[in-house]
């Protein structure tokens, strides 16, 4: 049998190099990515007008190196493990790469490359010369017949930091199509960077610069603005100034800014025990521990950030960019990061089809930032797909490592969405009423979202009782070591109050968390409540025990008291007959001055409607009508018109001679009877402290007009209720005028003042009521008026004091 081999062409170099490499940032970072995995602690990326160049103070490497590895297509010592395994175990840093292609990527940013390179054992520095032009113009040559040039020299060559063993790679020869390496390819490139670490870490033995000769004068007057800034420079406006420094070393301070003001579950697998971590604010909420029920991990850490509305303004101030720009829930593999794995609008841990699906409830990329590591010396368990912008192939360990995370992204969630927002509430039976829970909910919603404190859930009785039931899910669980709680978050019995308004298994819930975290405080503290609650409980039987005989002895004096009224009115009817005959509702029709005087007050009354009535017209006009405004036209027609009712009454039904002349009138009977034909548009009430009927020599129409006077100022100040007491010492006779208007703006005016012409807070008022009263009550009443203030008698507006001697 014969045998037949593969040829492979030229055109390999595209397949592996632009057409598998689609990103520029991502082709530069598989370069940065070499240097890590050579042991080098610096790598410097310059941009100069026509090249790229790439340099490290790695291992460097020898002519055998260049020959038997880089040079060697999709080969990788580090997958076979025979890559310097010894001196790795010193430094402890696992590889970041293993696909043996990362090399190639050099295509991708231009097509001529030159190496530089010298290793520590070697006494040369090896040199070569690869032209991609060449693979691409011999498509049917093979790939390994097209020759790459090679030159070495005895010597040194500097490289980053003074050292005499490195890596350097210039690329120049940049593609037609290749976008020119402006400011703001090399800011976003810096950008990638800085998350290309993991940049929570704090990793200080590998660092990145960037030097752009053509940009550094512009740093310098970036750097003047942030050393001598302007007073009203916001801190925003000095991160964006910043975040456009190009040269210099790449740095990531978002570890710093997260520890602040963030709501954090911190979980880490190891040694075949997971331990996980709440912390609020910098307040830890519960601690566990479980075993490790996924194989296939071995070293992973989880840190995952809920980000309320207080910080991501933080966020946005100190970086100068948004959380959602900035990123999401970012992967790294070994200290380097994963693409797209947590870049802005990426859903690679597929949670936002949860989100959409119970907005509520559920937390989405948008609410989150954090990172995922792995640590691994199976360089096979977490491999990226040969693009390098497609994140992981789902092997067995990938897969548990997803699982993971949603296992701790829903222990997150389980808290922000329950003791921080309050969603459990309605959807659990924690309180005897639902309005209950709707106002803990509420009083969560209007503080906690803006707050960079955990201080309001102690405050709120629905954040701590969801805690309680959050660590009696974690203590029933079988698999789960409860090694701390918040048990000032938890506690729901030091105040007896809890038991008006939830339900009364919180304390067997209370029972549970006790016995299985061993708290005896908290045992003795649910001791002390039951027996707290037994006792109130004594108490209000014989509270309602007493309640209810005094219920049946108010029945009974009730009983007695109607008894003795009827007898009273039986016997009083003929007096009350003959009193009603001095009323006006009950003289007889006459024409005089007086009533010449009551018809002049209608005519002005029937212009206010005229006046009221063009205000329609114009309200009803109007494209969008103000349902307020015309509500309140009507409520003042309606107003006029009774008012226009009562003084006609005073014409049909009265005897002039009772209006002129001072006659003996039962006050209280009177105004009673009179103002009650007002009720329709406002609210009276009546008060009476009166031991006996008291009667005062009076003029009716002059009485009449100072109580529509009144009321009609009650109606201007928006009142719709009025209350007036009658009270007596002497033979003086006290009327407290009260309603619950707008009140008398005393920082206008003073209670003297309101009764003098003029004097008005009312827009085309003219200040004539109050004059009208006071004149009417001294001159012709043998009275006063007096302003007592405002608030008082149990209602919001002004109250007037009627004296009569």
């Amino acid at each position: 049998m014969d045998e037949l081999k593969f040829k492979v062409s030229a055109g390999l170099k595209n397949i592996l190099g632009q057409d598998l490499i689609t990103s520029d940032n991502i082709a530069i970072l598989e370069l940065v990515k070499n240097s890590y995995d050579a042991h080098a602690t610096r790598v410097i990326i310059t941009f100069e007008e026509d090249s790229i160049t790439i340099a490290d103070n790695g291992k460097g490497m020898s002519l055998s190196d260049l020959q038997n590895k880089w040079l060697f297509v999709g080969y990788s010592a580090k997958s076979d493990g025979t890559e310097d395994v010894s001196y790795r175990k010193n430094i402890k840093r696992n590889f970041a790469g293993a696909k043996g292609i990362g090399r190639i990527s050099c295509d991708r940013l231009g097509s001529k490359v030159t190496l530089t390179t010298k290793s520590e054992d070697s006494n040369t520095v090896e040199i070569i010369h690869v032209d991609w032009n060449k693979f691409e113009d011999s498509l049917r040559r093979e790939f390994d017949k097209i020759p790459v040039e090679h030159e070495a020299y005895m010597g040194d060559y500097a490289f980053p930091e003074g050292s005499t063993v490195g890596t350097e790679i210039k690329i120049t020869g940049f593609r037609p199509d290749t976008p020119k390496w402006n400011e703001e390819r090399i800011i976003d490139l810096k950008k990638s960077l800085e998350k290309m670490i993991n940049p929570f870490s704090g990793t200080d033995d590998f660092s990145i610069e960037i030097k752009a000769p053509a940009f550094v004068n512009a740093d310098k007057k970036i750097n003047a603005q942030i050393e001598n800034p302007d007073e009203n420079i916001s801190e925003e406006k000095i991160a964006e100034l910043k975040s456009k420094i190009i040269n210099g070393i790449v740095q990531n301070t978002i570890a710093d800014v997260l520890s602040i003001k963030t709501t954090l579950i911190e979980s880490h697998l190891s040694n075949n025990r997971i331990t996980t971590k709440l912390i609020d604010r910098g307040v830890l909420m519960y601690e566990i521990m479980e075993v490790n029920s996924f194989d296939k991990l071995e070293d992973v850490t989880i840190n995952l950030y809920y980000l309320n509305r207080a910080a991501k303004k933080t966020f946005s101030q100190r970086m100068g960019v948004t959380p959602v720009n900035y990123g999401n829930i970012m992967l790294f593999r070994n200290g380097f990061r994963v693409w797209p794995y947590g870049e802005s609008g990426d859903d690679s841990w597929k949670l936002n089809n949860r989100a959409q699906q119970g907005h509520s409830r559920n937390l989405g990329t948008r609410d989150l930032l954090g990172r995922v590591d792995v640590e691994t010396t199976d360089v096979n368990a977490f491999k990226e797909v040969s693009s390098r912008d497609g994140g992981l192939i789902m092997t067995d360990s990938a897969k548990q490592l997803h699982e993971y995370f949603l296992r701790i992204h829903h222990r997150l969630e389980r808290y922000v969405s329950g003791v921080l927002w309050g969603e459990r509430f309605l959807r659990k039976d924690y309180f005897k009423s639902k309005e209950l829970a709707i106002e803990a909910r509420k009083m969560l919603k209007n503080t906690d979202k803006d707050s960079d404190s955990s201080d309001n859930l102690y405050r709120n009785i629905g954040s701590k009782v969801d805690f309680l039931q959050l660590i009696k899910s974690l203590v029933n669980d079988k698999n789960i070591i409860v090694k701390h709680y918040n048990s000032s978050l938890a506690d729901v019995v030091s105040d007896v109050s809890c038991a008006d308004v939830l339900q009364i298994d919180f304390v067997e819930t209370l029972k549970v968390v006790a016995e299985k975290t061993s708290d005896d405080s908290l045992a003795a503290s649910i001791a002390i409540f039951e027996k707290r609650l037994a006792d109130l409980r004594k108490e209000k039987e014989a509270a309602e025990k007493q309640a209810e005989a005094e219920r049946k002895a108010k029945v009974k004096a009730e009983r007695e008291a109607k008894v003795a009224k009827e007898a009273k009115e039986k016997a009083e009817k003929e007096l009350e007959v003959k009193r009603k005959q001095n009323l006006y509702l009950e003289s007889h029709r006459d024409t005089s001055k007086e009533v010449d005087d009551i018809m002049h007050t209608v005519l002005i009354t029937s212009t206010e409607l005229d006046s009221l009535v063009e205000i329609l017209k114009i309200l009803a006009a109007e494209d969008v009508v103000d349902k307020a405004e015309l509500l309140n036209t009507i409520k003042d027609i309606e107003f006029n018109v009774e008012r226009i009712h009562t003084l006609s009454s005073l014409v049909t039904k009265a005897d002039t001679s009772i209006l002129r002349d001072s006659i003996d009138l039962n006050v209280y009977e009177y105004t009673k009877e009179f103002l009650s034909i007002l009720g329709h548009s406002i609210k009276i009430s009546f008060i009476n402290k009166l031991d006996k009927d008291v009667c005062k020599k009076i003029q009716v129409l002059e009485w009449t007009v100072v109580l529509q006077n009144l009321v009609s100022n009650s109606k201007k100040a928006a009142a719709d209720a009025i209350q007036l007491i009658f009270m007596a010492d002497g033979r003086k006779l006290f009327i407290d005028f009260s309603d619950n208007g707008r009140g008398v703006n005393l920082d206008r005016f003073t209670p003297e003042s309101i009764f003098e012409i003029g004097v008005t807070d009312r827009k085309g008022g003219a200040g004539i009521g109050l004059n009208t009263v006071k004149s009417a009550m001294r001159d012709k009443l043998n009275g006063s008026v007096e302003f007592l203030g405002n608030g008082l008698n149990n209602m919001e507006g002004a109250t007037f004091r009627l004296t009569f001697e």
